[in-house]
């Protein structure tokens, strides 16, 4: 029995000395040439989604400059809100006569901004 076992892990070496048949060979091209195709497409590949990936940073930038050109009107009409509100007299205990032109135009003046202008104001930032 300890001889078949010898001769078991000798048979099992020297099958590993024999060179491979043509049938293996052919099978070991067919792998080689099928892997080197994989291998073309996945570079392929690479390079598609790294045009990919380049168009998108560029697109990002594009809409940055633009979130940053549309932001900035909208900073300045809620500036000019805010300069607008402290130039608005406050208080109007000093008026005797409400008939008076000053009085005409406060009340014109605190008419309430156009909803279009309060929703600019509640951009973010």
């Amino acid at each position: 029995m300890a001889d078949s076992a010898s001769e078991s892990d000798s048979s099992s070496v020297d099958g590993l000395m024999v060179a491979p048949s043509p049938l293996t060979r052919e099978q070991f091209q067919k792998r080689i040439d099928s892997l080197r195709q994989e291998n073309r497409v996945l570079k392929m590949e690479l390079e598609t989604f790294r045009l990919r990936v380049k168009q998108l940073q560029e697109e990002n930038t594009a809409l940055k400059r633009a979130s940053v050109n549309i932001r900035s009107p909208a900073g300045h009409i809620r500036l000019l809100f805010k300069a607008v509100a402290r130039l608005r007299p406050s208080d109007d205990s000093d008026l005797d006569d409400d008939k008076s032109p000053s009085r005409v135009r406060e009340t014109r003046d605190e008419r309430q901004t156009p909803p279009h202008a309060e929703k600019m104001l509640e951009w973010p930032r």
